[in-house]
């Protein structure tokens, strides 16, 4: 079964949401992970995968999506990189929107109360 891969970006993370990310970790169906500045949140027991950032990443003004998708590179490797970026152009494989909408530009500014999605194209007929 594929899995669907869900990111969740925050600069902090509260006691309450935890319980939300271990129960929709729980699901067989999905690969969560959590970006967020501060200490783990992380128990041993969960299944959901944890990117700690230094604050000013979310304070800084000039923060592009070119940033965020660095630092999940960083995170997880060669292997994700293949899966965002074609091997031999280097365009970009994935969509990404931003509040909804189409991202041309990885470039672009992005801000802490943006809603990023990083989503695959549906291919075939």
């Amino acid at each position: 079964m594929k899995k669907t891969s869900i990111l969740f970006v925050h600069k902090l993370i509260y006691d309450y949401r935890l319980s939300f990310y271990e129960q929709l970790a729980s699901y067989p169906e999905y690969d969560v992970t959590v970006l967020h500045s501060g200490n783990s949140i992380k128990r041993p027991e969960s299944n959901f995968r944890e990117i700690i950032v230094s604050e000013n990443f979310f304070t800084r003004s000039n923060l592009t999506l070119k940033d965020l998708l660095d630092i999940l590179i960083n995170k997880y490797g060669e292997l994700f990189k293949n899966k965002l970026f074609d091997i031999d152009t280097g365009n970009l494989k994935l969509i990404i929107l931003v509040n909804g909408r189409a991202a041309d530009d990885l470039n672009s500014n992005i801000k802490e109360d943006d809603k990023i999605n990083i989503i695959s194209s549906l291919r075939g007929g």
